[in-house]
């Protein structure tokens, strides 16, 4: 089965960061604590919470 395609800035998302990049190693939760912190967007897809609308698949303003 092929893998589902993404546009380039996916690698942005935090879905791709988590499961792909590792992002929740723990040398990286100083990246991980910038992007969540002081959240303003859900990702209606996944439920995860960011400060960027630019970091999620599918952002709602909170």
């Amino acid at each position: 089965m092929a893998e589902p395609r993404y546009p380039a800035e996916h690698e942005k998302h935090l879905c791709y960061m988590v499961a792909r990049g590792g992002l929740l190693m723990e040398e990286d939760l100083k990246t991980l604590k910038e992007l969540v912190s002081e959240a303003n967007y859900v990702c209606e897809t996944c439920g995860r919470a960011a400060t960027k609308a630019e970091n999620l698949c599918h952002p709602i303003k909170l």
